[in-house]
């Protein structure tokens, strides 16, 4: 009972610590898969908004650079070509001799070889022109180039940003079915706990019936062992009084013992003086007829010897008689005895130590019998030493029936201790009876009490037997309850693996995205280096320009110098 309380505490407090483990579980899963939720939602949203504001920012920058560059490079181009234009006609002019005054025309003809080298110079100086207008314009279709790789670029980044904005409701699509998948299985397992817990309600209801069944069994132990402790003393109250009873017995005995004692004395002295009569009858019958006395006397006594030899012969067969029957006897009280040893042994290796003072008495009983089998060997060898005695006194008789009366009072004497011996040999047979008698009855009493033992104890052997088989009931449904939990804890962590699983995924593709970003602004950066680096260009085919414009300028305020001073 005790075992099975321990055990049904032990469950209950298996039970709150697996609650406990359960409802913390479940929040530090809800905590954590929210607080990675909101991460990836946070990160989502800062690089979208990030890569939108890099995005817009780009396509302002790009606008505007592009704008600017060509309003430049076309008022640039377009105040070049006008002065380019104006500084020809000019020159035109100059050259044209039709167009001159004749007061000119005689400079005019003075200056010819001098206006042909300017002419030459000049003329050089157009080509040259020309060859940096061509290069100018190959400059210019390079800037459309790049400015349509720029386009073709910025297009690429528009689908870039739609593959990523494409990717970004992917990935809050399946955040959000991440979040219904993460939902689903607590509510599955929520509804799961509460099954358990139900089935657990029931458990705990049946091991608490099953604990009132207990008690009323432990009551009726209780119960049951309290009559066995009542009988128990009855049956000592019922010993002590047989023991009282065969003490008054052995008392009464001893005074018919000592009142045939004293009937066996009176019986000598009277058997004394019959003797003393006679033998005065047969002195005086003597002193008569000594002769006839004497043959009549040999031949009555050789009757009376034959007699008591055929007595003495009967007696001797009868103690041999006796004798083998107490031989037998005794042969099966030891079989007994072992028998009873033997079954003693295997009933106290089998029992159990609530019984250990019954069969410590058993024992003694036992001790008693084998002290009551030790005094019926003694008597067994003082009845071999009378009947050996016997024997040698048969011998002596037949030896000195021949010898006259001398020997008479010889054997006498004989048949006196042969008496005594007798009277001894039938008060040791009668005692051996008694303590025989008694041991039967002691034997059977042993008996009863083995057999209300076996009875008690095959009783108490099928409640123990009921009670293992309540709690092999109870162990399965603990080891069911213990399955049905690893199964839970299985299938979470099956579940935990698959979230994790996700998670990972959605890192990759959160290091996938940072990837591209870092692509994205690893080409922005290449764009931004080759915009640099046409604005470079531009800028140093601006100050080319502007250094030609400078020198045309000069040549022609030194042609004008010239022309004037002549």
């Amino acid at each position: 009972m005790e075992s099975l309380q321990f055990l049904n505490s032990y469950l209950m407090k298996q039970i709150m610590e697996l609650r406990e483990q359960v409802a913390s579980l479940q929040c530090s899963k809800d905590h954590i898969v929210l607080s990675k939720m909101e991460q990836v939602d946070a990160e989502m949203e800062r690089m979208s908004a990030a890569f939108e504001q890099s995005m817009e920012e780009h396509i302002d920058r790009t606008k505007f650079e592009s704008e600017l560059s060509l309003s430049i490079v076309t008022l640039v181009l377009s105040s070049q070509l006008s002065e380019h234009e104006k500084s020809s006609k000019k020159c035109n002019k100059e050259r044209d001799p039709l167009m001159l005054d004749k007061e000119e025309r005689n400079r005019f003809d003075n200056r010819v070889v001098f206006e042909r080298e300017i002419y030459r110079r000049a003329l050089l100086k157009l080509k040259k022109r020309k060859t940096k207008i061509l290069e100018l314009k190959k400059e210019v279709a390079e800037l459309r180039s790049t400015e349509s790789r720029l386009k073709k670029s910025i297009q690429e980044l528009k689908a870039k940003n739609e593959g990523i904005n494409y990717m970004r409701a992917n990935a809050e699509a399946k955040v959000i079915e991440l979040k219904k998948q993460v939902a689903q299985p607590f509510v599955k397992q929520v509804a799961q706990l509460l099954v358990t817990e139900y089935h657990l309600h029931n458990t705990m209801q049946e091991l608490q019936g099953k604990n009132e069944a207990i008690d009323h069994i432990r009551a009726k132990q209780e119960t049951m062992t309290a009559e066995m402790k009542k009988e128990v003393v009855k049956l000592r109250v019922t010993e002590s009084h047989l023991h009282s009873s065969i003490q008054e017995l052995k008392k009464e005995n001893e005074s018919i013992n000592h009142t045939r004692v004293n009937q066996e004395a009176k019986m000598r002295e009277f058997n004394k003086e019959v003797l003393q009569l006679k033998a005065i009858e047969s002195g005086l019958q003597s002193s008569l007829k000594e002769p006839e006395r004497k043959n009549k006397v040999m031949d009555s006594t050789r009757a009376k010897h034959r007699a008591k030899i055929g007595k003495l012969e009967k007696v001797v067969v009868q103690l041999r008689a006796s004798e083998f029957d107490l031989q037998k006897s005794c042969q099966d009280l030891k079989e007994a005895n072992s028998q009873l040893e033997a079954y003693f042994t295997d009933k106290i290796v089998a029992e159990n130590e609530d019984y250990q003072r019954s069969f410590d008495m058993q024992k003694r009983r036992e001790e008693n019998l084998k002290g009551v089998i030790k005094e019926k060997e003694r008597l067994n060898a003082d009845m071999k030493q009378t009947l050996n005695a016997t024997c040698w006194a048969r011998n002596e008789l037949e030896q000195h029936l021949y010898h006259g009366e001398g020997y008479f009072k010889f054997l006498s004497g004989v048949k006196a201790s042969l008496r005594k011996r007798l009277q001894s040999s039938l008060s040791h047979q009668k005692q051996l009876e008694s303590s025989l008698s008694q041991s039967y009855s002691k034997i059977q009493e042993l008996e009863k009490q083995n057999e209300e033992s076996e009875m008690i104890t095959a009783q108490y052997v099928i409640k123990v037997s009921n009670l293992e088989m309540c709690n092999a009931k109870m162990n399965q449904k603990i080891k069911d309850m213990t399955e049905n939990h690893n199964q839970m804890l299985r299938e979470m962590k099956e579940r935990e693996t698959y979230q994790r699983a996700n998670i990972e995924e959605l890192q990759e593709e959160m290091l996938w995205l940072m990837f591209t970003k870092f692509e994205i602004q690893k080409s922005l950066e290449d764009i931004e280096e080759e915009y640099s680096q046409m604005w470079n260009r531009f800028n140093r085919v601006e100050e080319a320009l502007n250094q030609d414009i400078r020198q045309m300028r000069k040549v022609e305020a030194s042609a004008l110098e010239s022309a004037g001073s002549g």
